[in-house]
């Protein structure tokens, strides 16, 4: 057992791989977005288990050894301080990886303009735009989207902007994120 046997250095299938208009069915694109939360949630629940069980082996090697329990007195100051920074080393790391697993939903109406912004409320890292029932041209309901990243603009007409993202569409085509009267939804990676 060893937590390194759970570090993730890259998932597997990223976003940013896809094209710019990705042409996958709405299950393969769905299960693209999740496979990355599922092997970050795979990894850290490995990484919990595993401290579970590491903790479990102290508590025996105390009650074994002492016929009780360990208190700070009973270490060198050294060891204390050590135990303390690798608490500390948990708790940031507990924090960071929610941190990086916050994902907000919302919707909005489109107002027909050009340069559209729309404000979440944050400098979000990347945003998915979503038209669920886009008219393809034909008598078929289709959906639509777009992605923005940070720092990395896959689209100059979506794209992020400040507290939130900014839809410069152009209107020669039924894809579309800001049509008059229509709603919209999104997803705002924080």
């Amino acid at each position: 057992m060893s937590f390194s046997d759970h570090k993730i250095t890259q998932f597997t299938h990223k976003i940013a791989d896809l094209p710019d208009q990705p042409n996958l069915p709405a299950d393969e694109l769905k299960a693209r977005f999740d496979s990355s939360p599922e092997e970050l949630r795979t990894a850290h629940n490995a990484v919990c288990d595993d401290a579970q069980t590491l903790s479990d082996k102290v508590e025996s090697i105390i009650t074994q050894t002492f016929e009780g329990t360990i208190d700070k007195e009973m270490l060198s100051d050294e060891l204390a301080a050590e135990l303390d920074g690798m608490a500390d080393g948990i708790d940031a790391l507990e924090e960071s990886v929610a941190q990086k697993c916050e994902a907000y939903f919302g919707t909005y109406t489109g107002d027909g303009t050009n340069g559209r912004h729309v404000n979440v409320g944050f400098p979000p890292k990347a945003v998915i735009g979503i038209d669920p029932l886009s008219d393809s041209g034909t008598s078929e309901r289709v959906t639509y989207c777009a992605i923005a990243l940070q720092n990395n603009p896959i689209d100059s007409h979506f794209m992020i902007d400040g507290n939130g993202f900014k839809i410069n569409q152009i209107y020669t085509s039924n894809e579309c994120l800001n049509a008059k009267n229509h709603e919209y939804a999104y997803i705002a990676f924080k």
